[in-house]
Parts: C-alpha cells; structure tokens; sequence
C-alpha cells in the first residue's frame, strides 16, 4: 500500500462532479504529510503517471491547485463506473452472440 492509496480509495468512493480539498484535507485522507513540492509547485500536481496524480485520475477527476490558498478542486472530467458498465453491455452482447469479448482475451 502506497502513500497515496487511502487518497486514491478516497476518490473512488465519490459522486461528486466537483470536490475542493484543502492541503490539510489531503493530509488527513493520507495520514501523512505532503512533501514541500506540493505547497510550492504546481507541477507536482500536475505530474502524469507519478503516485500523487494516479490517485484522483484513477477515479476520473483532474487538479486545479491554488497554491495561495492551500486548496485543491478535483473536477471528474468522465466517470470511471459509468466506462465500465459499458463495457460490461459490450461484453453480454458478444456473449450472447457466442463470441468472445475482445478486450478480455
């Protein structure tokens, strides 16, 4: 279990389109501190494919960070349950056609 793991869980368990978390919000769900980066740079948010950003992409939510005020917003630009469940339909249609699905072969 990484760091960011209970942050990850946390965004997966949300229906809201928009969510604003505060630094020390963020802090709580990991139960640990943020690095300096965080509270100085951007970038650090914005970083595709490292622990930190995964966690809310995962569950289809981009970053806005405003720096000045410590305050994140997480705004779900597609919903992962709804993705799935589509292809869930794709796939009981392949299989009630006796073919098989080819994304899970």
């Amino acid at each position: 279990m990484g760091k960011y793991s209970p942050l990850e869980d946390y965004f997966a368990k949300q229906s809201e389109d928009s969510i604003t978390l505060s630094l020390d919000d963020i802090e709580g769900i990991i139960d640990d501190r943020l690095p300096k980066s965080a509270y100085t740079s951007e970038d650090w948010w914005n970083k595709s494919n490292s622990p930190q950003s995964t966690a809310w992409l995962s569950a289809g939510y981009e970053v806005s960070i405003n720096l000045n005020d410590r305050k994140a917003e997480f705004v779900r630009t597609y919903d992962v349950s709804r993705e799935l469940s589509y292809v869930d339909e794709i796939e009981s249609f392949y299989q009630r056609k006796g073919g098989i699905f080819p994304i899970r072969e």
